[in-house]
Protein backbone atom coordinates (compact mmCIF):
# COMPACT_ATOMS: atom_id res chain seq x y z
CA UNK A 1 0.00 0.00 0.00
CA UNK A 2 2.75 2.44 0.95
CA UNK A 3 4.64 1.91 -2.33
CA UNK A 4 1.41 2.37 -4.25
CA UNK A 5 0.64 5.66 -2.51
CA UNK A 6 4.19 6.91 -3.05
CA UNK A 7 3.90 5.91 -6.73
CA UNK A 8 0.74 8.00 -7.15
CA UNK A 9 2.54 11.01 -5.73
CA UNK A 10 5.78 10.28 -7.65
CA UNK A 11 4.22 10.14 -11.10
CA UNK A 12 1.82 13.04 -10.44
CA UNK A 13 4.65 15.33 -9.32
CA UNK A 14 6.73 14.02 -12.23
CA UNK A 15 3.98 14.91 -14.71
CA UNK A 16 3.71 18.40 -13.23
CA UNK A 17 7.46 18.99 -13.39
CA UNK A 18 7.59 17.58 -16.93
CA UNK A 19 5.07 20.22 -17.99
CA UNK A 20 7.54 22.90 -16.86
CA UNK A 21 10.60 21.58 -18.76
CA UNK A 22 12.14 23.78 -21.41
CA UNK A 23 14.57 21.48 -23.25
CA UNK A 24 14.21 18.08 -24.85
CA UNK A 25 16.92 16.70 -22.57
CA UNK A 26 15.21 17.74 -19.33
CA UNK A 27 11.87 16.66 -20.80
CA UNK A 28 13.30 13.21 -21.55
CA UNK A 29 14.85 12.88 -18.10
CA UNK A 30 11.57 13.79 -16.45
CA UNK A 31 9.61 11.37 -18.65
CA UNK A 32 12.00 8.60 -17.59
CA UNK A 33 11.72 9.47 -13.88
CA UNK A 34 7.94 9.77 -14.15
CA UNK A 35 7.86 6.38 -15.85
CA UNK A 36 9.54 4.82 -12.81
CA UNK A 37 6.60 5.92 -10.70
CA UNK A 38 4.10 4.63 -13.25
CA UNK A 39 5.93 1.29 -13.45
CA UNK A 40 5.92 0.94 -9.68
CA UNK A 41 2.22 1.76 -9.60
CA UNK A 42 1.40 -0.89 -12.22
CA UNK A 43 3.32 -3.57 -10.32
CA UNK A 44 1.93 -2.70 -6.89
CA UNK A 45 -1.63 -2.37 -8.18
CA UNK A 46 -1.52 -5.90 -9.59
CA UNK A 47 -0.13 -7.24 -6.33
CA UNK A 48 -2.63 -5.46 -4.11
CA UNK A 49 -5.58 -6.36 -6.34
CA UNK A 50 -4.55 -10.02 -6.21
CA UNK A 51 -4.26 -9.92 -2.43
CA UNK A 52 -7.63 -8.25 -1.80
CA UNK A 53 -9.68 -9.90 -4.56
CA UNK A 54 -12.45 -12.22 -3.41
CA UNK A 55 -11.63 -15.92 -3.49
CA UNK A 56 -12.25 -17.36 -6.96
CA UNK A 57 -12.06 -13.94 -8.64
CA UNK A 58 -8.34 -13.19 -8.37
CA UNK A 59 -7.63 -13.80 -12.07
CA UNK A 60 -10.59 -11.71 -13.22
CA UNK A 61 -9.68 -8.82 -10.92
CA UNK A 62 -6.04 -9.01 -11.96
CA UNK A 63 -6.98 -8.95 -15.66
CA UNK A 64 -9.22 -5.93 -15.10
CA UNK A 65 -6.44 -4.07 -13.27
CA UNK A 66 -3.94 -4.81 -16.06
CA UNK A 67 -6.48 -3.57 -18.61
CA UNK A 68 -6.02 -0.13 -17.06
CA UNK A 69 -2.67 0.33 -18.83
CA UNK A 70 -3.93 0.14 -22.44
CA UNK A 71 -7.20 1.87 -21.52
CA UNK A 72 -5.23 4.71 -19.93
CA UNK A 73 -3.13 4.99 -23.08
CA UNK A 74 -6.28 5.24 -25.19
CA UNK A 75 -7.74 7.85 -22.85
CA UNK A 76 -4.50 9.86 -23.05
CA UNK A 77 -4.59 9.77 -26.85
CA UNK A 78 -8.25 10.80 -26.88
CA UNK A 79 -7.54 13.73 -24.53
CA UNK A 80 -4.64 14.78 -26.76
CA UNK A 81 -6.87 14.71 -29.85
CA UNK A 82 -9.56 16.76 -28.12
CA UNK A 83 -7.49 19.19 -26.05
CA UNK A 84 -4.02 19.62 -27.58
CA UNK A 85 -4.91 22.66 -29.66
CA UNK A 86 -6.67 24.43 -26.80
CA UNK A 87 -4.38 23.68 -23.83
CA UNK A 88 -1.14 22.55 -25.47
CA UNK A 89 1.18 19.73 -24.45
CA UNK A 90 1.96 21.39 -21.12
CA UNK A 91 -1.73 21.43 -20.25
CA UNK A 92 -1.99 17.74 -21.07
CA UNK A 93 0.83 16.98 -18.66
CA UNK A 94 -0.92 19.08 -16.02
CA UNK A 95 -3.98 16.85 -16.47
CA UNK A 96 -1.61 13.90 -15.96
CA UNK A 97 -0.67 15.41 -12.59
CA UNK A 98 -4.28 15.43 -11.32
CA UNK A 99 -4.12 12.01 -9.59
CA UNK A 100 -2.31 13.68 -6.70
CA UNK A 101 -5.51 15.66 -6.11
CA UNK A 102 -8.00 12.91 -6.99
CA UNK A 103 -6.74 9.33 -6.74
CA UNK A 104 -4.17 9.77 -3.98
CA UNK A 105 -6.61 11.21 -1.40
CA UNK A 106 -9.19 8.57 -2.35
CA UNK A 107 -6.61 5.79 -1.97
CA UNK A 108 -5.45 7.18 1.38
CA UNK A 109 -8.99 7.01 2.72
CA UNK A 110 -10.44 3.93 1.02
CA UNK A 111 -7.60 1.54 0.17
CA UNK A 112 -6.82 -0.87 3.00
CA UNK A 113 -3.64 -2.80 3.63
CA UNK A 114 -4.06 -6.39 2.53
CA UNK A 115 -5.20 -8.92 5.11
CA UNK A 116 -2.26 -11.32 4.47
CA UNK A 117 0.24 -8.45 4.76
CA UNK A 118 -1.19 -7.29 8.07
CA UNK A 119 -1.36 -10.84 9.43
CA UNK A 120 2.23 -11.57 8.37
CA UNK A 121 3.38 -8.60 10.43
CA UNK A 122 1.46 -9.65 13.52
CA UNK A 123 -1.19 -6.94 13.17
CA UNK A 124 -3.96 -9.48 13.67
CA UNK A 125 -6.68 -7.13 14.96
CA UNK A 126 -6.19 -4.76 12.02
CA UNK A 127 -6.19 -7.74 9.63
CA UNK A 128 -9.41 -9.02 11.19
CA UNK A 129 -11.07 -5.60 10.85
CA UNK A 130 -10.05 -5.32 7.18
CA UNK A 131 -11.18 -8.90 6.60
CA UNK A 132 -14.62 -8.15 8.03
CA UNK A 133 -14.92 -4.93 6.04
CA UNK A 134 -13.73 -6.33 2.70
CA UNK A 135 -14.71 -10.00 2.86
CA UNK A 136 -11.13 -11.15 2.26
CA UNK A 137 -10.64 -14.22 4.45
CA UNK A 138 -8.12 -14.27 7.27
CA UNK A 139 -5.21 -16.63 6.63
CA UNK A 140 -5.33 -19.83 8.69
CA UNK A 141 -1.71 -19.27 9.65
CA UNK A 142 1.17 -17.13 8.54
CA UNK A 143 3.32 -19.12 6.11
CA UNK A 144 6.97 -19.47 7.13
CA UNK A 145 7.98 -17.63 3.96
CA UNK A 146 6.11 -14.57 5.21
CA UNK A 147 7.77 -14.72 8.62
CA UNK A 148 11.10 -13.75 7.09
CA UNK A 149 13.43 -11.54 9.08
CA UNK A 150 13.37 -8.86 6.41
CA UNK A 151 10.05 -7.61 5.05
CA UNK A 152 9.02 -5.12 2.41
CA UNK A 153 11.60 -3.83 -0.05
CA UNK A 154 14.47 -5.11 2.12
CA UNK A 155 12.96 -8.60 1.90
CA UNK A 156 12.85 -8.41 -1.89
CA UNK A 157 16.60 -7.85 -1.98
CA UNK A 158 17.41 -10.47 0.65
CA UNK A 159 19.54 -13.47 -0.33
CA UNK A 160 16.44 -15.62 -0.65
CA UNK A 161 14.57 -13.38 -3.13
CA UNK A 162 17.25 -11.36 -4.96
CA UNK A 163 17.29 -13.53 -8.09
CA UNK A 164 13.50 -13.55 -8.44
CA UNK A 165 13.37 -9.82 -7.74
CA UNK A 166 15.92 -9.08 -10.44
CA UNK A 167 14.25 -11.37 -13.02
CA UNK A 168 10.72 -10.12 -12.39
CA UNK A 169 11.91 -6.50 -12.22
CA UNK A 170 13.78 -6.86 -15.53
CA UNK A 171 10.77 -8.48 -17.17
CA UNK A 172 8.52 -5.69 -15.93
CA UNK A 173 10.91 -3.01 -17.19
CA UNK A 174 11.21 -4.70 -20.58
CA UNK A 175 7.41 -4.96 -20.82
CA UNK A 176 7.17 -1.22 -20.19
CA UNK A 177 9.76 -0.53 -22.88
CA UNK A 178 7.64 -2.64 -25.22
CA UNK A 179 4.52 -0.63 -24.33
CA UNK A 180 6.03 2.83 -24.54
CA UNK A 181 8.76 2.63 -27.15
Amino acid sequence: RKVMLISYAWFSVGMFITALMGTTTTFGVMRFLTGLGIGALIATTATLVTEIAPPGKKNLCSAISYAGVPLGSLLGALLAILLLESIGWRGLFMIGALPILTLLPLALVKMPESVPWLAARGRIEEARAVSERTGVPMPDSVPASEQAEKVGVAGLFSRRFIFATMVVGSMGALAQFLNYY
